[in-house]
């Protein structure tokens, strides 16, 4: 039986080329050179197949910020870092475009919607930890930071869709910009 590691390879490379929708399993099975069955023993579906991949390209996004962060001494440095880190993930991320292909899709199933929300609130855990940090070392006082961190996630996602076709000095420029911005505001 082929290794799912496989299976998962040649489908990351086809989301990449072809994006989500215009893959198929077909497609991934040709490219792996693995069967359907072997394909469905280890995936439920195309779903449950990219949400592994998204799930992978997470962990590293979430192993790399928390090495960097270390580098960091004030909670101001942190979003600023945050900002640049995403700037460079984002622009360097190639399944982007499979993923928000995959996010706009409506889907059917309620573990896939979940685990699209727990994605989402993982990313404002990142922003909360921030935003206490700065409460804390009294750099400032926000007194919901959750919502001031749904905010933070919001202008940082909103971002990433709007600079897609940019160089990535100018993704930095506009992402330390915004995080300006947001800091200042509070």
């Amino acid at each position: 039986m082929m290794k799912e590691s496989s299976i998962i390879q040649a489908a990351h490379q086809l989301f990449i080329e072809k994006g989500y929708r215009d893959t198929s399993i077909t497609d991934i099975v040709k490219a792996s050179g693995s069967s359907k069955g072997n394909l469905y023993y280890h995936f439920e579906n195309k779903e449950d197949l990219f949400l592994s991949l998204i799930k992978e390209e997470e962990k590293k996004w979430d192993n790399e910020w928390k090495t960097k962060q270390r580098q960091f001494n004030t909670a101001r440095e942190k979003m600023l870092g945050i900002a640049n880190f995403s700037a460079d993930m984002d622009a360097n991320f190639p399944l982007r475009r499979a993923i928000a292909e995959f996010y706009a899709k409506n889907h059917h199933s309620k573990d896939i919607e979940n685990h699209i929300k727990e994605l989402n609130y993982r990313y404002l855990l990142y922003y909360e930890d921030i935003l206490n940090d700065g409460n804390l070392n009294d750099e400032w006082n926000v007194s919901d930071v959750k919502m001031t961190s749904f905010i933070a996630g919001a202008l940082f996602s909103g971002l990433e869709m709007y600079t897609y076709d940019v160089t990535i000095e100018r993704r930095k420029e506009l992402y330390r910009h915004s995080a300006e911005i947001f800091l200042d505001g509070l």
